[in-house]
């Protein structure tokens, strides 16, 4: 840092108040307040705070009111997340490193230049990826795989923010750790092939690789776009420690994709908050049964939820037949569509909006995709364009508090 005052190039001391400008000394500090006090202002305090408690654990409240649409968190990956198909074939059509659109035909599976020189283990990952042949290496192995690399293996044991997540290893089912013994010898095997052998004085154990997949598999985000489709995987170390989750939350967990940069998540209030209030996501789909939602969270995440909602009276919740028929609506209209026949689709999504507003919570970005995909198909077909456009109106408004103005779907919803 240079000082402020007289451009030295060793400024070690810093204003106390907005901490934004250096100095190299006392003199020089008096001398340039009577310019800087213009400009000089307390940073704004944060909006939010981790605390923890036996009950809930480290948990995030708000320490102020917060308004609805409000981002109170947004993260970088601790290591590059792996794309679901980053082999550079054409089912995603995106970028193994930004996610970004790439360019169709493309022979390396990123968007640029930039983008394949900032993913440095591409060339031996893929050799590695065929070297194992038959055997498959998954988006989870080779996310373990970035993290023990980062994490080194003589570092494991150590107080790395990583270690302090929970794995829940011994509330796990047999089957479950089963599998992830099988899944741990495939990633030492791809570890050793994807890291120089100059860096192992101590390669990571079975037991090593075991509790990275556990932790992956209890804190691991699937990273998908604004319509929800899952792209790929990775951690993200500070929502995965603090926001806890509710099946009706205040918060929603987002994706940025921007070129050049790893994907980040956002997670923005989607109703006021009073102050001491604590955020909650979701971890699942929601749109179930409370019985299904507490099954899944139990067997999945080794907890069973209290959240309001599944506390709550179960009078309130709609009887299990509407969300038989929501299950059911789902399936229908991805068939429908995939086959061409919109009219077809319409027909079976009109209806199933009314189940989606009473299995879902108001700002449900689901419920948002579900009635953009309403104003679509409408418009397309040239019918009931009065309520296409209350559709697309109130999809606009929910995918907005979700993900924010800037977004690349809800410019797109409200462009027309």
């Amino acid at each position: 840092m240079t000082c402020a005052n007289c451009s030295a190039s060793v400024a070690t001391l810093r204003c106390s108040r907005c901490r934004s400008v250096h100095y190299c000394s006392r003199s020089c500090q008096k001398t340039h307040w009577k310019s800087h006090k213009r400009s000089c202002r307390a940073p704004p305090a944060p909006l939010t705070e981790v605390c923890t408690d036996p009950r809930r654990g480290r948990h995030l409240k708000s320490t102020a009111p917060i308004s609805a649409g409000t981002i109170v968190l947004k993260e970088t990956a601790l290591v590059p997340p792996v794309l679901h198909d980053d082999s550079g074939g054409a089912e995603s059509g995106r970028c193994a490193y930004c996610f970004s659109m790439r360019p169709s035909p493309a022979s390396i599976p990123f968007c640029s230049k930039a983008c394949l020189a900032k993913a440095e283990d591409y060339e031996c990952e893929a050799a590695a990826s065929r070297q194992l042949l038959p055997n498959k290496v998954t988006p989870t192995i080779k996310l373990a795989a970035r993290v023990l690399r980062r994490i080194h293996p003589a570092a494991l044991s150590s107080p790395h923010p990583f270690n302090t997540l929970v794995s829940n290893l011994d509330g796990m089912s047999s089957s479950l750790k089963s599998t992830l013994s099988e899944m741990a010898a495939l990633t030492l095997r791809y570890y050793l092939l994807t890291t120089a052998s100059s860096s192992l004085p101590s390669p990571p154990t079975l037991a090593d690789a075991v509790a990275v997949l556990a932790r992956i598999n209890q804190n691991g985000y699937t990273i998908a776009d604004s319509e929800l489709q899952p792209l790929g995987i990775g951690i993200f170390l500070e929502a995965a420690t603090s926001v806890n989750h509710s099946c009706s939350p205040n918060a929603v967990s987002s994706f940025l994709f921007a070129p050049g940069q790893p994907p980040r998540i956002q997670v923005r209030a989607i109703s006021p908050l009073r102050a001491g209030q604590e955020l909650c996501n979701s971890y699942i789909d929601v749109g179930q049964p409370r019985t299904a939602r507490r099954s899944e969270l139990r067997d999945g995440y080794c907890f069973e939820c209290e959240c309001d909602l599944c506390t709550s009276d179960p009078k309130k919740e709609p009887e299990e037949a509407v969300f038989r028929r929501l299950a059911k609506a789902k399936v229908d209209v991805q068939v429908f569509i995939d086959s061409g026949d919109f009219d077809s689709a319409a027909r079976s999504l009109r209806p199933a909006l009314d189940d989606y507003s009473r299995c879902l919570f108001p700002y449900s970005p689901d419920l948002g995709v579900q009635l953009y995909k309403m104003a679509k198909l409408l418009e397309y077909l040239e019918v009931e364009l009065e309520f296409a456009a209350a559709c697309r109106g109130r999809a606009a408004e929910i995918l907005e508090r979700c993900y924010g103005k800037e977004d690349l779907l809800v410019r797109e919803i409200k462009e027309r």
